[in-house]
């Protein structure tokens, strides 16, 4: 390549004010690879189907744009089946329904909760064991989480039915839990 035709694309760079990042991409340093000049003549190719730099990205970034679109799809499929694992894990249910049918209670608070099979709840969780203390736990912390937002919701309907005062049952099993509102 002469010099004068160097300086003109040079020339035009400066005109555009184009970066520095635009003007590597374009004007290649010495081939001296093959490599290097395939490279080179796959950018130019980009360029010529369109001069927008967004184009020329998209033209570079083609793999890079695959790998985020299977990622994304990875992640639609993998999340749901995820939560649908980890909730079918549940070893009991604090409401009744049609796969925990088997009513259990907690000694000393008298928290009601449901399992599948009562003798397959105290073969996993034995009475007396760390394992059963901690499920225990996980029920218990669970029925006042419930017992807290259906509290919560009882109050903001009476708030918005002052007329005719409603009861809050589950703010009085709150309290009676020795849990103050």
């Amino acid at each position: 390549m002469d010099q004068e035709h160097q300086i003109k694309r040079n020339q035009r760079f400066n005109d555009l004010n184009a970066s520095y990042e635009d003007k590597q991409m374009i004007i290649p340093g010495p081939l001296d690879s093959k490599h290097h000049a395939a490279n080179h003549a796959k950018q130019i190719e980009c360029m010529n189907r369109d001069t927008s730099s967004t184009s020329v990205h998209r033209c570079e970034n083609r793999v890079t744009c695959d790998r985020v679109i299977f990622l994304l799809v990875m992640t639609v499929i993998l999340v749901p089946l995820w939560v649908h694992l980890t909730a079918t894990n549940t070893p009991y249910s604090l409401v009744k329904d049609d796969e925990f049918v088997m009513p259990m209670k907690i000694d000393g608070y008298g928290i009601e909760f449901y399992v599948r099979s009562r003798d397959g709840f105290d073969k996993k969780y034995p009475v007396g064991s760390l394992s059963r203390v901690r499920i225990e736990d996980d029920i218990i912390t669970g029925y006042i989480q419930m017992l807290q937002r259906d509290c919560s919701h009882q109050l903001w309907w009476e708030s918005l039915s002052s007329e005719n005062p409603t009861p809050a049952p589950d703010c009085n099993k709150l309290l009676r839990l020795g849990i103050h509102i």
